[in-house]
């Protein structure tokens, strides 16, 4: 997965207006763990959301926007690198 794909995408989605202010919020609350989809799958959103005064629903939808994100970077084969081989932009 490509890390500079998914924050372009990400960025775009905040900007363009079609996600709803909360959503956008949760969005940037979740961002410390864009690119660790492990992590996010496992993440306790009650905890956030009490901390964060968010809603779970929104916090929820966030999660997934970012899942999808990075999973429809990680299809894209161009983005996939290795230690030998140069990156490809």
């Amino acid at each position: 997965m490509s890390g500079d794909s998914t924050q372009t995408a990400l960025a775009t989605r905040l900007l363009t207006g079609d996600l709803s202010a909360e959503v956008r919020l949760a969005l940037v609350g979740l961002l410390p763990w864009l690119g660790q989809p492990e992590l996010l799958r496992t993440l306790d959103l009650h905890e956030i959301a009490s901390l964060r005064r968010t809603p779970i629903a929104h916090l929820q939808a966030a999660r997934q926007l970012l899942l999808a994100e990075g999973d429809s970077n990680s299809n894209d084969s161009s983005n996939v690198t290795s230690r030998d081989e140069p990156r490809r932009y």
